[in-house]
Parts: structure tokens; C-alpha cells; sequence
């Protein structure tokens, strides 16, 4: 992984509108319709943006996570003082994840709890607060948006004119808000993975210049930094000057879940660290290759790495949707 730069990192706010709390069973082998008994269990207060910023943390990047936690769930965020938890009714969903021995991964994620348009506003003004008190060069949000009342589909332009001039706006997300929120003009990063970047474009994705033609249409249609998740192929970057694929060495993969969420904090770390785009290409694939030989969706350590090398783009490379 290329050095961080000599200075302190800039820092990063993140906005998770459906956190949840994750439960991870380890079994042997997964035998639909039997009892299994689990070895390894663990519990994540997680979710998207909370998982970018668990990670950013570990690498030495102040940051923040925004959530909307009711009065009975903040617990569980009560000795981390990353969250900042904004009031909401509904209860902190619950999501499911089943590892079985040779790494494959099925995962069971409930819907995402409904926001009032009060909630939506409150959980937006408390980041806007954390971006203001930590300069944040970065505004990131991350992880399925739920239903809204009033709808937040024209939402994007609105928080740009409240936000500093030098905060950028990253996003993260599925579903048809990409469509709107992806034209609005003022997203200034995407991190789509193969199969929402052909569901958003409406393109047949199969090689890796069919992915590269999509994300560079998207690039000049106003959007600053395209990246895309390419899970076993790596990790591209593409900018108005700089298209860059990075992919890691054969890994042993234990768990996948939570892994474009290190790619997307590598490239974030990297953005606020001063590194070019290639090398932030790199530490994205790193990290994402790192996350996947880990047990948990979140970092658990920036060690031992994993050698990533910078590839010229082969368009005929086939890709596999996620």
C-alpha cells in the first residue's frame, strides 16, 4: 500500500439512514431446511456508512457517523464516540449473516425502518453540524435509503446549498433514488458495484471495457470520481484525467460482506490523505481484498497487507456481477 501522506488526513462525515445491528453466525456447512449449530457468532453495530467510518477510524481519519437510533436502541452506540445518533421512532432493524466453512456468504437483511420527513431533516441537520465542527472534506451517504414521508428524491440539491463550498458529496446507495440523486449534478464520487452500475445505466455489463465505457459516460455526465466495485477483479477508478484498475493478489476469502464498504473507505482515506488517483485505486482494492479475509464487516486491523499492483485496462477482461 503506498504510504500515507506525512500530514494529518482531512476528515469525513458519514450519513447511514438504515443502520442495523448485525449478527454473524459461522457454520460448517449451510443445509437449507435443518438446525445447524453456529461456532463463531458475533454482534456489529453496523451498516454502510457506519462501516466507512469504522474503518476510516482505523486509519487514522477523524470521522463521524450519523444515525437515526430511537430512545430504546442507544445502547448500543453508547460507548462509541464515532456515532452520533439522531432521534428517530422506529426500532433498529436486525440483519443476518450465515459464513459457512469455505467462506461462502448468505445474508439476510430486514427492510429499512421508515423516516418521518422531521426524522429525515433532523438526521441530516445533526451531520451538517458534525461536517461544520470537523471541516469535513467529505460528506458520504451510504447504505439503502428508507421510505421518507414527502419523498427525498429532489433532496441532493438542497443539501449542497447548505453545505461548506469545500465539503464534497459522496454516495453509496441502490435502489431508484441512484437515478435522481446520480443526475442531480452535485455528487461529486458513486461507488456502484458491476450490477448497479448496469441497473442504473440500463447497459449489459460483461467486460471490463463495457464497465469502464459506463462509468466514464457517468463521469462526464458531471460526476467528479467514478469508482466501481468489481469484487474479485478489483477496483476502478475513473476520473476526467485518470482511469485506474487495481486488483489484489489471490486471497483466501472468509467473509465478503463489508468488503465495498473498505474499498470505499480506502478510496476515501486516500482522497483525504492527498493521494493521486491511481494510488487511491490501490488502497481501495487493498482494503476491500483486506476486509474479505477478515470474520467481521468492519476492519479489524490494516494488517497484513495485501499486495495490489496497477493493471492496464484489458476491455476484454469478462466481469461477474455481485
Amino acid at each position: 500500500m503506498p504510504p500515507a501522506s506525512a500530514a494529518q488526513p482531512g476528515s469525513v462525515v458519514t450519513i447511514t439512514p438504515a443502520p442495523s445491528l448485525d449478527l454473524t453466525y459461522h457454520v460448517d456447512t449451510l443445509r437449507p431446511g435443518e438446525i445447524h449449530r453456529a461456532g463463531a457468532t458475533s454482534i456489529e453495530f453496523a451498516g454502510k456508512g457506519v462501516n466507512v467510518s469504522a474503518n476510516l477510524t482505523l486509519g487514522g481519519v477523524n470521522t463521524r457517523a450519523v444515525v437515526p437510533l430511537s430512545a430504546d436502541d442507544m445502547h448500543a452506540v453508547a460507548q462509541d464516540p464515532r456515532i452520533v445518533a439522531s432521534a428517530c421512532a422506529g426500532a433498529l432493524r436486525r440483519n443476518v449473516t450465515i459464513i459457512d466453512s469455505t467462506g461462502q456468504t448468505t445474508k439476510v437483511n430486514q427492510s429499512a425502518t421508515p423516516l418521518s420527513e422531521r426524522e429525515w431533516d433532523g438526521l441530516v441537520d445533526a451531520a451538517l453540524a458534525e461536517v461544520r465542527v470537523l471541516e469535513a472534506e467529505w460528506l458520504l451517504i451510504s447504505g439503502r435509503i428508507p421510505e421518507v414521508q414527502g419523498g427525498v428524491s429532489d433532496y441532493l440539491p438542497r443539501l449542497r446549498t447548505r453545505l461548506r463550498p469545500d465539503t464534497s458529496i459522496a454516495v453509496d446507495t441502490s435502489g431508484d433514488i441512484v437515478g435522481p440523486w446520480w443526475a442531480s449534478g452535485v455528487v461529486d464520487c458513486i461507488k456502484p458495484n458491476v450490477s448497479e452500475l448496469a441497473e442504473a445505466t440500463g447497459r449489459e455489463l460483461h467486460t471490463l471495457g463495457e464497465v469502464v465505457d459506463a462509468a466514464r459516460g457517468l463521469q462526464e455526465s458531471g460526476i467528479r470520481i467514478v469508482a466501481v466495485s468489481l469484487g474479485a477483479d478489483g477496483f476502478l477508478v475513473v476520473t476526467a484525467e485518470d482511469t485506474a484498475w487495481a486488483v489484489s493478489e489471490p486471497i483466501q476469502v472468509v467473509n465478503t460482506i463489508g468488503a465495498g464498504d473498505a474499498s470505499l473507505a480506502g478510496l476515501l482515506h486516500a482522497l483525504v490523505s492527498g493521494l493521486s488517483i491511481p494510488d487511491a485505486a490501490r488502497r481501495a482494492a487493498e482494503w476491500g481484498a483486506l476486509n474479505a479475509t477478515q470474520a467481521t464487516s468492519q476492519l479489524q486491523a490494516l494488517s497484513p497487507t495485501v499486495t495490489v499492483e496497477l493493471r492496464d485496462i484489458v476491455r476484454t477482461q469478462p466481469v461477474f456481477a455481485d
